[in-house]
């Protein structure tokens, strides 16, 4: 009898085990197609084709050299010192990275504009076409959320692979018998290739942090790729020293000669003509200096790209001297440009001028930049517009509203104590539980944070529940005289009711204060009523890009202009605040 049950579990065991292997397999296969097509569609958005990808350069350069270690560290004590080719051009950025010798780990370095989040993605696009089954799925991720004192860096992977991916929140088992999830398994047995854009992107305390932690996190085999400016990318090595095995490139200047092809196919004004004859006799100029990035060039084509648009603008002025000028110039084209245009395909109504556009936009970067943080999210509106003090005013209306809730519950008992505690008990697990998960970092994460509907639902529960129980003990008589009726005290307890609940929607639910905080920057006119299609309205024009399920700007030389004219057309009008200062 012993032995057949024996052979049953092994073999359960095994099915077990067959079942999270095809699982797991599907999954990354899963991840793989869905990868593939948000980021063709993000290329095709950014204009990074059009007419032909700008041949973007990179070399281990001086200054490259400068922040990683021996070449011998990388390559092994046989390669010695001999140098691994890391150079090549845009197309070749996949080939670079799986040729042999290459360690599949890279940094990659360039001033702002420069095209390292295009490169990012051109890496992923190209080694997702050629990725066999098991291969690990490249994913590129925006690192500005990260807080690398908080998260160990493979956790915050997973949370943000399954926050992107419904299906990798599916529970399994581990080899080792944990119950995780899928996404943290993919990181955690390293079937993953983790490209973590924009560094310079956290603050500035935190790069030096961010960057031993990620040192610290690397295993034998991991695969990893990070972008980040080469000055804030210098500071962070100052502070930590460089990675281990890690090489490093730094982007090159686009070449005159490239700009001047690139411009004379793309171009479909009559004025560039002027344009590129100031390219070729000054190719150290202001001009050529400010249409030496990919940013700046894709800015010149969009904002002129019309026959009755004139591009001479810059070389007029102040523009023709001064290089930032004409940076300047460039980045505040772009809002009027792009919506004088006509809609995008599949946009849904209403249409928004471009002087609407313009002041929304200038709003919504001045509101991230108070919150120190290049992605939109409504979680950090809230905190924007309330201000940081807006938890400890959470914290001493909670410990109120239990206090409440239990008098409540314990005189809804209509005198017996032990029915008093017990509803009163229940009362606290129904509301604490989901309350303080809404409150929590995690707990949004868990309940799908930035999934508004999922708030929502949360929030009407929570505040049904509130709503039932402060109306029926809101007229209870204390223990020692006669209670009333629970028709009693429903009928005399829905004013304070359903007050008690909206209060609970509001203040405790992060639904309710993103409402609130949403409302409060529309009425000012901050920010348009209908938000949701607005941010998907400037995503489709290329203003914005997605990050998962949030929104970021194109770039962030781009929120920082506009937060910079915001603070200009607003001066003496401070942003709305409920309470203390954000980010500060």
């Amino acid at each position: 009898m012993l032995a057949p049950m024996l052979a049953w579990v092994f073999q359960s065991r095994a099915t077990a085990g067959a079942a999270n292997v095809d699982l797991i397999s599907h999954a990354m296969a899963e991840l793989a197609a869905a990868s593939a097509s948000r980021w063709r569609v993000q290329e095709a958005t950014r204009g990074a084709l059009a007419p032909w990808p700008l041949p973007v350069r990179w070399a281990t350069t001086d200054r490259a050299r400068a922040v990683m270690v021996r070449w011998s560290a990388i390559s092994g004590p046989r390669q010695g010192e001999a140098a691994i080719d890391l150079s090549g051009q845009y197309t070749e950025v996949a080939d670079m990275f799986t040729r042999l010798g290459s360690p599949r780990r890279l940094v990659i370095l360039g001033e702002p504009g420069a095209g390292k989040t295009t490169l990012a993605m051109r890496l992923v696009l190209d080694l997702l076409d050629r990725r066999c089954a098991e291969d690990p799925v490249p994913v590129l991720l925006s690192i500005g959320s990260w807080n690398p004192t908080r998260q160990h860096i493979r956790g915050w992977i997973a949370a943000q692979l399954a926050a992107e991916f419904d299906p990798l929140r599916r529970i399994t088992a581990a080899p080792d018998g944990r119950r995780t999830s899928v996404a943290a398994r993919l990181v955690d047995e390293g079937r993953v290739v983790p490209v973590l854009d924009g560094l310079d992107e956290l603050p500035a305390t935190s790069q030096g942090p961010a960057l031993a932690a990620i040192g610290g996190a690397l295993r034998r085999h991991d695969q990893i790729v990070i972008t980040c400016r080469t000055g804030a990318y210098e500071q962070a090595v100052a502070v930590e020293g460089p990675l281990a095995s890690v090489p490093v490139v730094e982007l090159a200047p686009l070449p005159v000669t490239e700009v001047d092809r690139y411009l004379e196919a793309a171009a479909t004004a009559t004025g560039w003509q002027p344009i590129r004859a100031e390219l070729r006799r000054s190719p150290d100029g202001a001009l050529a200096q400010a249409l030496s990035t990919p940013l700046m060039v894709w800015l010149a084509r969009t904002i002129y790209r019309t026959p009755t648009s004139d591009p001479i603008e810059l070389l007029r002025g102040e523009c023709r001297h001064d290089r930032s000028t004409i940076e300047a110039h460039l980045l505040d084209g772009l809002v009027p440009a792009v919506y004088h245009k006509t809609p995008p395909p599949d946009a849904h109504r209403p249409r928004w001028s471009p002087r609407q556009a313009d002041r929304w936009l200038r709003s919504l970067a001045q509101l991230m930049t108070i919150q120190n943080t290049y992605t939109h999210t409504w979680s950090g509106v809230t905190r924007a517009v309330f201000g940081r003090w807006v938890d400890v005013y959470t914290a001493l209306v909670l410990i109120s509203a239990l206090a409440l809730l239990f008098v409540a519950g314990y005189r809804t008992g209509l005198g017996n104590s032990a029915q008093g505690v017990l509803i009163s008990a229940l009362a606290m697990i129904i509301l604490l539980g989901p309350m303080v998960g809404s409150l929590s970092p995690l707990g949004a994460w868990y309940l799908g944070e930035r999934r508004i509907q999922v708030h929502r639902t949360a929030a009407f529960i929570q505040g049904g529940v509130v709503a039932m129980l402060i109306g029926v003990g809101a007229q209870a008589k204390p223990i020692s005289g006669h209670a009333y009726s629970i028709y009693d005290g429903l009928r005399q307890g829905v004013v304070p009711g359903l007050a008690a609940g909206l209060a609970w929607m509001i203040i405790f639910t992060t639904w309710g204060r993103a409402t609130t905080a949403r409302s409060i920057l529309a009425l000012l006119g901050r920010i348009p009523w209908r938000m949701a299609a607005f941010l998907e309205d400037a995503y489709r024009r290329g203003v914005l890009r997605r990050v998962g399920p949030d929104y970021q700007f194109r770039h962030a030389r781009l929120q920082e202009r506009l937060a910079l004219k915001g603070d200009a057309a607003s001066a003496g009008h401070r942003m709305p605040r409920v309470a203390g200062t954000a980010g500060s």
